[in-house]
């Protein structure tokens, strides 16, 4: 149904590529307002990692700021995050673009909230396919 009505509204585009709908975004922000028990990083491995599940490639063409805008933190956090999973070798950041080097790494990373996430994404959108 919401796959239906996303295709009305906008004629006939394919809703994997718009994989930042508002229920996302409400279950992104949830996921990180865990912050007070769990570690930021591993928040944003697994906000990483949602966003890529809808994408048929392993980055992520957005800046930092765009990120940290969406999420409502601020630029820093996400900066710091990001350089953290980079000297992992999780993940490499250039230029506004986030590339996935270690997926089953970076999953190692993040709390049960993805898992959580994942399953829900997936029974509310069966239709779009996650890895």
């Amino acid at each position: 149904m919401l796959k239906s009505e996303f295709n009305h509204g906008f004629g006939a585009c394919n809703i994997s590529y718009f994989p930042l709908h508002p229920g996302t975004i409400h279950q992104w922000r949830r996921q990180l307002y865990a912050i007070g028990t769990i570690r930021w990083t591993s928040s944003f491995a697994g906000w990483l990692l949602l966003s890529l599940d809808r994408l048929p490639t392993n980055e992520l063409i957005m800046t930092q700021e765009l990120i940290a805008d969406m999420l409502g933190v601020r630029r820093e956090g996400v900066t710091k995050a990001a350089g953290k999973l980079q000297s992992a070798g999780l993940i490499h950041c250039s230029h506004g673009r986030i590339r996935i080097l270690d997926r089953p790494g970076l999953e190692a990373r993040v709390c049960e909230c993805y898992a959580v996430v994942k399953k829900e994404s997936a029974r509310l959108l069966p239709d779009v396919s996650v890895p």
